[in-house]
């Protein structure tokens, strides 16, 4: 079916819409090229914004791995003074025994007690990493006294 009248479109008629770029008397891709352009500006925003907030997120999370860290560090420190203070009570029983008739049992709590001593002083000043290569050698080395702890 043949939609021209006379040799002309339709939409060629004055009031009908132009319905591609040349009836618009422009040139067939302006429209294109000037979407291109917005897309690539669009394209760069949202590469930026993408950037930012990474920027952002990493910025978070290192702040959040220092406040884990001070927290760590606090709760580390709390845990080697408790230790000492069991270290402490312990050489003291060891004393009190070593004194009676368990002086076997005495001097084995004393030495307990200066093992964990000694354990809780090196924990002061140690990273997690530390510590549990510590704890894994004390272990072997004092198993009674790990599994007391």
């Amino acid at each position: 079916m043949n939609n021209e009248i006379g040799g002309r479109r339709p939409t060629d008629q004055p009031g009908w819409p132009a319905t591609t770029p040349e009836d618009a008397g422009g040139q067939p891709d302006a429209g294109t090229r000037e979407g291109e352009g917005m897309d690539r500006s669009l394209q760069q925003a949202v590469r930026e914004d993408l950037n930012e907030l990474r920027q952002f997120a990493d910025e978070r999370t290192e702040e959040a791995k220092e406040a884990v860290s001070l927290a760590i560090e606090d709760e580390k420190n709390l845990a080697a003074r408790q230790l000492s203070g069991v270290a402490t009570a312990l050489e003291k029983v060891g004393g009190e025994l070593e004194q009676s008739d368990q002086r076997a049992l005495g001097r084995y709590a004393k030495q307990m007690g200066s093992s964990l001593q000694g354990l809780a002083r090196d924990l002061e000043g140690r990273d997690l990493g530390d510590i549990a290569g510590m704890a894994e050698d004390f272990g072997r080395k004092q198993p009674l006294a790990f599994l007391g702890m």
